[in-house]
């Protein structure tokens, strides 16, 4: 047993592991033509220039395109290689930003490997959606190990680039507002703003950039109306059979949010809190996320993986833990009962039940326990 523990944490071995899965998630998702996602992606990155409506439906692929203005120019190195490398460089800096984003995080080593290895089947399955998620898991760690380092030229950026992926990344700024930064951080979050902000004038005018906004904006709102997601409004919604408003939902969340950092702030506790805050938002932006997908939990799970490591796990830490795994992790897959996941998870919104109940113990927790500092990163 020691031995294999020795083993998991080797990071040769995680490097082998984390190639392999994004071969085979490649080569699968391209060879079983299910790649539904990049190919939005794609389409999109060739709208823009096209100066085509980004948020239409299209022919090429179903649903619709709900991401920043700015995403199809991040989204050209991918747009324009042949579909099958487009999709294998694309996971890989799925992969790359996840894991890169994880191994900054200023904590032991055997915390890590426990985080990544509770994490990996939720990220497998993100993986095989191409979606964002796992590089919006990576900017959340990486704006929270450079806040705590103090790179602020860094802490920015992560945030900034977030946001112009989706719009809710831009919540790892909180790091930096919790860490009382000084006044020379504002340039840089300035430039970094700015940059992205400004990228699609390439091609557009002032004018037709702020329509781009007003239609993301319409098709954002428009969703938010449709849409509940795998979230505590759906939990509400179709567990309890409650009709409930997306919009007071999250502005509940945002109040919550923000009189949680003000309690913090008040009692000074930040630095020793830290680890438990970081989990809360890594919660947070799923659960309370109207369009949160299995493939968002790659977000939660890390955040839950945290929260585990950093309690006292007593047995309902524990049974919190197992509820979370076979409900949000495990259920997805084909190693799950699809007559339980068709009949009971799905329907009933229970991929967020294992969070939720989480991310009401750290609310807790952040508004009234005093907490015991937790030991720095060793290699």
């Amino acid at each position: 047993m020691a031995k294999l523990q020795d083993a998991l944490k080797n990071p040769t071995y995680i490097a082998l592991v984390n190639t392999a899965i994004v071969l085979i998630v490649a080569a699968q998702q391209y060879f079983l033509n299910s790649y539904n996602t990049f190919t939005t992606y794609r389409y999109a990155t060739y709208h823009f220039f096209q100066e085509l409506p980004l948020y239409d439906a299209y022919p090429q692929y179903e649903g619709y395109f709900f991401y920043n203005p700015t995403f199809p120019l991040l989204f050209i190195p991918f747009a324009y290689l042949p579909v099958p490398l487009g999709i294998l460089t694309w996971v890989m800096s799925l992969m790359v930003a996840f894991y890169y984003g994880l191994r900054l995080l200023p904590i032991q080593r055997d915390k890590m490997v426990f985080i990544y290895f509770f994490s990996v089947i939720a990220l497998v399955t993100a993986l095989q959606n191409l979606d964002t998620a796992p590089m919006v898991a990576g900017c959340i760690f990486g704006a929270f190990a450079y806040a705590e380092r103090k790179d602020y030229f860094r802490a920015t950026f992560f945030p900034n680039v977030g946001f112009f992926v989706k719009g809710y990344v831009a919540i790892g700024a909180c790091f930096l507002m919790m860490r009382k930064f000084k006044r020379r951080v504002f340039p840089y979050v300035f430039f970094w703003f700015s940059l992205f902000l400004f990228l699609p004038l390439l091609k557009y005018s002032p004018s037709e950039l702020a329509q781009l906004y007003q239609d993301w904006g319409t098709s954002y709102a428009n969703d938010r109306q449709n849409h509940v997601g795998i979230s505590v409004m759906g939990l509400v919604r179709h567990l309890l059979g409650i009709p409930v408003s997306v919009l007071y939902v999250q502005v509940f969340a945002a109040l919550l949010l923000v009189m949680t950092m003000i309690s913090m702030s008040f009692r000074k506790n930040y630095s020793r809190a830290k680890f438990h805050f970081l989990s809360y938002l890594l919660i947070w932006v799923v659960i309370f996320n109207h369009l949160a997908s299995t493939s968002t939990y790659i977000i939660a799970a890390p955040g839950v993986a945290i929260w585990y490591v950093i309690s006292e796990r007593t047995w309902m830490d524990k049974l919190l833990l197992g509820i979370t795994f076979l409900m949000t992790i495990l259920s997805p897959t084909d190693l799950f009962p699809a007559w339980i996941r068709h009949n009971y998870i799905t329907p009933f919104s229970l991929q967020a039940l294992g969070p939720t109940l989480i991310f009401i113990l750290l609310q807790y927790e952040l508004l009234f326990s005093n907490f015991a500092p937790l030991h720095g990163k060793k290699n």
